[in-house]
């Protein structure tokens, strides 16, 4: 279930509990790393949807995509 927490004027945030992720059933011939990927990609469009809304709200000190 995501969580969006969202900063407003003052000392207040609201707090958006989202629709659970879709994701596959478990089946027996079900592909897990696959199924993995696609809620992985399924979150990330949702965190570039949110980051998007507010960019000035967002920092991440990660280095995601350094060799």
């Amino acid at each position: 279930v995501p969580v969006q927490v969202q900063r407003l004027p003052g000392v207040r945030f609201r707090v958006t509990f989202h629709a659970p992720l879709e994701t596959a059933e478990s089946d027996s011939g079900r592909d897990e790393k696959a199924a993995a990927i696609a809620a992985t990609a399924q979150f990330q469009r949702l965190l570039e949807d949110w980051i998007r809304q507010d960019p000035g709200h967002w920092l991440c000190t990660k280095r995601r995509w350094v060799g």
